[in-house]
């Protein structure tokens, strides 16, 4: 079942898509970069994988309709990472979400995004998934991400690869790099996405599942 999401923050109204499921195993939220938002198809393939596996997911757009910080070209990781995990925040003060465990998934400047607001957030998300990630946007606080982080890369993408291994060397939590057979950097041959939701479904299965779940059948917002 699909719910628009709208949440005010200090500057900026957001908004994005939930998908609820019966018993959920945990949330996860899928953070935005540049060009990249909640109708994102290879977002959604992975969303929609997650959540045939129990997953709540938020598909959420970080870049307001009307923002008085960002033009809707602009990048700026910690505008963006701070909105994150505000909402975050509010989630998780939420009565029906509030024993739920979280984690983020992000891919090219998206996971760049996630992984500093995982930063700010220490343990309270409880993994974290990069795609392709922008890692070296975020090099100066790998070293403070507390959250059991993977980072997935495709096989035919020399350049992110050499990125994100240097960058697992900085991070100090659980973590692990993962290589895409057959994947360029684009991630469009065929059987690709599916390997990157079984990977990425592995990972949160492993580090959400000692987490309290809801108790009841449903969550609603």
């Amino acid at each position: 079942m699909k719910e628009t999401f709208k949440i005010d923050l200090s500057k900026v109204t957001l908004e994005g898509e939930f998908t609820l499921v019966s018993n959920p195993k945990g949330l996860i939220v899928f953070a935005q970069g540049n060009g990249s938002g909640r109708y994102n198809p290879r977002y959604n393939f992975i969303a929609q994988y997650l959540n045939k596996q129990g997953y709540l997911t938020l598909l959420l757009d970080l870049y307001a309709r009307q923002d008085p910080e960002l033009h809707p070209k602009e990048f700026n990781p910690e505008i963006l990472a701070n909105r994150l995990r505000e909402v975050t925040v509010r989630l998780k003060s939420m009565a029906n979400l509030s024993k739920l465990p979280f984690g983020f998934y992000g891919s090219n400047t998206g996971a760049a995004v996630a992984l500093l607001a995982a930063s700010y957030l220490k343990k309270r998300v409880q993994a974290v998934v990069s795609k392709g990630g922008r890692t070296d946007l975020t090099e100066d606080v790998l070293n403070l991400i507390q959250t059991p982080t993977l980072l997935l890369v495709g096989e035919n993408d020399p350049s992110t690869e050499d990125l994100n291994r240097k960058s697992l060397h900085l991070i100090n939590a659980h973590k692990a790099l993962k290589i895409i057979p057959n994947a360029s950097d684009l991630y469009e041959e065929a059987g690709v996405l599916e390997s990157i939701a079984l990977e990425t479904e592995a990972w949160f299965k492993i580090h959400l599942k000692n987490s309290e779940r809801v108790k009841k059948s449903r969550v609603s917002l």
